[in-house]
């Protein structure tokens, strides 16, 4: 995916204080949006794996402090819409692949790409899994990165981004900035590489990130992840990406719909041994929605 570098802007030439002032203010705005308890949404995958396409459809309910999500499939990979569907739970990040073909399926609505000062406990959707590390101690210190500011300014560590002046471009007929972003080091940590930020809200509307992956399943690999974030409800939500890995024969085309954030959710739900003592009752929620359109 080839990164545009846009004109800047005669505001941006005027103060030359624009440019980093912008990117501040979008990583504020972001900062300041909470981070919900739970979400639920429903997933259109419209990707393809080789030569075969992709048409699954699911319906998914998340805790988001530890990620453990319900997932009911309303139409499977190939297509076909299931005329009983059943609900499963998945706790780890591998267990999604039992039910979809997008690893870290539950993270990615509300990944943040490294816009926000404060992250959430748990690693985001561009950060190392510390269930992949051995020992409590290697685990604790992976879900805790050392950087405490992800973007422009780092904690005591100097700039994270070089970024390019600004241009005026209309995103869903809004003026949004636009303008590129060069990893300073450490681009594996650091994958913003372009971003659309709305002029009056602050919030990103768009923005392209670079994801590295290691040692899955052997072999390392990159690839571009294009994503539209929309603001639902006073969340930031991811609702629509595009990414391809061409040395993989993969292409990554998914949806977001439906979004709700409930205020509180059932235990029970989240642990499947518990579900036997509730046959009959209905998951809060995780009514099979209508196909995207």
């Amino acid at each position: 995916m080839a990164l545009v570098m846009p004109t800047p802007s005669p505001a941006a030439v005027a103060n030359p204080c624009a440019t980093t002032c912008i990117f501040e203010r979008m990583q504020r705005a972001v900062n300041a949006l909470p981070y919900p308890p739970y979400i639920v949404f429903t997933f259109e995958n419209q990707g393809a794996v080789g030569d075969q396409p992709v048409h699954e459809l699911l319906r998914v309910l998340v805790r988001t402090d530890d990620g453990v999500a319900v997932m009911t499939v309303i139409r499977d990979f190939r297509g076909n819409t299931l005329s009983t569907p059943r609900a499963t739970v998945v706790s780890k990040k591998l267990d999604f692949l039992n039910v979809s073909n997008v690893l870290r399926l539950g993270d990615f609505p509300l990944a943040d790409f490294g816009l926000r000062y404060v992250r959430p406990a748990r690693p985001d959707f561009f950060d190392s899994d510390p269930t992949a590390a051995t020992g409590a101690a290697t685990a604790a210190t992976a879900a805790t990165p050392n950087l405490k500011v992800i973007a422009t300014v780092g904690a005591g560590a100097g700039q994270q981004y070089h970024v390019a002046d600004p241009g005026i471009v209309e995103i869903d007929g809004k003026p949004a900035y636009h303008f590129a972003v060069t990893p300073v080091r450490n681009s594996k940590h650091n994958t913003l590489r372009e971003i659309w930020i709305d002029t009056t809200t602050n919030l990103p509307v768009r923005y392209i990130a670079q994801r590295f992956i290691e040692n899955y399943p052997g072999d390392d690999y990159s690839y571009y992840i294009a994503v539209d974030a929309r603001e639902i409800d006073g969340h930031l939500v991811n609702v629509d990406a595009d990414g391809s890995s061409l040395l993989r024969g993969l292409l990554g085309k998914w949806q977001i719909s439906d979004v709700s954030f409930p205020a509180s959710e059932p235990d029970w739900v989240f642990d499947r041994d518990q579900w036997k003592l509730h046959i009959g009752e209905p998951i809060p929620n995780l009514a099979p929605s209508q196909p995207f359109r």
